[in-house]
């Protein structure tokens, strides 16, 4: 069986392996990167279930990421961690159709509970 895939897109390393550790505990198969274009060569080649993007990344933004994805016509569940939060940036959530926005600090628990949230709704979207 195949284990569910998440990449994480984050620009402070330690924080992309805690991420990706506490994912791995859960049974998802994780990959990590800190920047844009670390991730363009990743995505040029694969796909994966979740895209957890932190806003900030090394050379630009999550939500370029999550531009791009929807570009390519990837309809998976992107979550968008951010420390801030402002009307243009809900706006932005809202049209590239973002599973959900989460505010730092958040627990463990909370990305874990949100991960299995956005698989779940994504798997009985796909099946319909």
């Amino acid at each position: 069986m195949k284990l569910p895939s998440i990449f994480i897109g984050d620009d402070d390393g330690w924080t992309g392996t805690l991420l990706g550790r506490i994912l791995k505990l859960q049974q998802f198969d994780v990959h990590c990167v800190q920047s844009v274009n670390e991730a363009l060569k990743v995505l040029a080649s694969s796909s994966f279930d979740v895209y957890l993007l932190h806003y900030r990344l090394q050379d630009g933004t999550g939500l370029e990421l999550a531009h791009y994805l929807r570009s390519q016509g990837c309809n998976a569940p992107i979550i968008l961690i951010s420390s801030y939060y402002s009307r243009d940036l809900e706006l932005d959530v809202k049209a590239l159709n973002i599973f959900r926005l989460v505010k730092e600090p958040f627990t463990a628990q909370k990305i874990w509970t949100i991960v299995c949230e956005a698989l779940a709704e994504h798997s009985i979207q796909a099946e319909l």
